[in-house]
C-alpha cells in the first residue's frame, strides 16, 4: 500500500522520509552523499524525482534531444507542450545527513501557482517514483468520485 507523507516545506528544503526513500525502486537514491537529480514537473505542482546518470530519464532526454535538432523555421511550433519539454527537467540535488533532504530550486517553485505554495507538500511513491505534490494539486486530484476510478 502507498503511503502518503505531509512534509514541511522549510527554506526551499523538502525531509524525504526514509521509508519512502526504501520503497520507492525506481527513485535511484542511495548511499550518504549529495546526488545530483532532476524533478520533472508532470504538471506545476506536482514533481517526480530522478537521480541523474539512471535509466528512468531516458525517454524524456530523447525528447528534449528531438525537440532541440536544428530544423526549418517553423519546426516545433505546433505544439507548446511538446516544444517545452526541456522546462519540464529541473536540476537539484537530494542530500542524506542524517535524513534524506531535498533542495527544491527556485525554477521548480516558480511553476507552482501561487495559490499552492504552502507549508506542506505531499510526499507519495508513483510508478515506484518519488512524488511531491503540493496541497490544491492533490486536493484537485482526489476531488474525482472514487467510484469513477474504480468502476
Amino acid at each position: 500500500m502507498t503511503e502518503l507523507h505531509w512534509e514541511k516545506f522549510e527554506r526551499n528544503r523538502i525531509r524525504l522520509p526514509t521509508e519512502i526513500v526504501r520503497t520507492a525502486t525506481r527513485s535511484g537514491l542511495n548511499g550518504t552523499e549529495t546526488m545530483d537529480c532532476w524533478l520533472v514537473v508532470l504538471k506545476p505542482g506536482r514533481y517526480r524525482l530522478v537521480v541523474v546518470g539512471t535509466d528512468a530519464a531516458s525517454r524524456i532526454l530523447r525528447q528534449i534531444e528531438e525537440t532541440q535538432a536544428a530544423g526549418d523555421l517553423l519546426d516545433s511550433t505546433d505544439s507548446d507542450s511538446d516544444d517545452s519539454i526541456s522546462a519540464r527537467l529541473i536540476s537539484c540535488s537530494v542530500s542524506r545527513r542524517p535524513v534524506w533532504r531535498l533542495n527544491f530550486p527556485k525554477e521548480a517553485l516558480r511553476l507552482v501557482p501561487e495559490g499552492e505554495r504552502g507549508r506542506y507538500v505531499a510526499v507519495m511513491i508513483v510508478a515506484g517514483f518519488i512524488e511531491l505534490w503540493f496541497p490544491d494539486t492533490l486536493r484537485r486530484a482526489v476531488s474525482v468520485p472514487i467510484s469513477d476510478i474504480l468502476s
